[in-house]
Parts: structure tokens; C-alpha cells; sequence
């Protein structure tokens, strides 16, 4: 097995909204962790958060599991539809569409869509 060697990898155990960089990221991915996050308003700030680390221009790229129906059994770890389209509206994003042919079907059918964004932190 090759060991790849990087020194320019910072790693920091820090709550994101509490987290204040010296600079500014060209670029962040925040995937399949909003689903994760328990209330709402924490995830709408979680995004918040994310897009003021980004440079100008900077590009932000986030997905999150979506529960179109939710079966016989619970899936523990989603976003509703119309939570998920509070979170973009959040954020600003309000041009946007579920692809429902997208969808997971899991044998207690249980139908999940994996909703991933690519937003632009745009200078004023």
C-alpha cells in the first residue's frame, strides 16, 4: 500500500457556527450531513455558517437524503420534502425541483431521494 504525504491538511473538531477561519475556502462539500443535524434552524445555520467561510465566487456543494415516502419502517436519518425546501429557501436557493425518478425503493418501501446542490457565493 502507497502512503500519500500531505502537509497542507488542517484537521479541527470545532460546532461550525462556532468555527471562524483565518481565510476563505474556494470550495466546500457538506455531504450527507445536514440530515444528521436534529432541528431545523440548526441546519438552515449550518448553511448560513458554510456560505460565509466561502471567498467570493466560492462554490459550496451540499446534499441531504429526502424521505418522499416513508414506508412501513422509519429511516432514522432524513429531511422531509417540505423541510428540504425550507433549507434551500434558508439559503436563498428558491429555483429548485425534487427529481422524484431519483429515488431509492427499499423493500419496506420506503422512497428516498439524495438532493444534491451546487450553490455560488456570489459578491454583493
Amino acid at each position: 500500500m502507497q502512503r500519500l504525504e500531505f502537509n497542507n491538511i488542517e484537521l479541527i473538531n470545532s460546532p461550525i457556527d462556532e468555527y471562524n477561519p483565518p481565510y476563505l475556502f474556494d470550495k466546500i462539500y457538506c455531504l450527507s450531513v445536514l440530515e444528521h443535524i436534529k432541528t431545523q434552524q440548526e441546519r438552515i445555520n449550518c448553511l448560513k455558517s458554510l456560505f460565509k467561510m466561502l471567498k467570493p465566487n466560492g462554490a459550496m456543494f451540499f446534499s441531504f437524503d429526502v424521505i418522499v415516502h416513508p414506508g412501513s419502517d422509519t429511516y432514522d436519518f432524513h429531511i422531509d420534502t417540505s423541510s428540504a425546501l425550507e433549507i434551500l429557501g434558508g439559503v436563498g436557493i428558491y429555483d429548485f425541483e425534487f427529481d422524484y425518478s431519483l429515488g431509492a425503493v427499499f423493500d419496506s418501501g420506503c422512497v428516498l431521494n439524495a438532493v444534491c446542490v451546487k450553490a455560488t457565493n456570489s459578491p454583493d
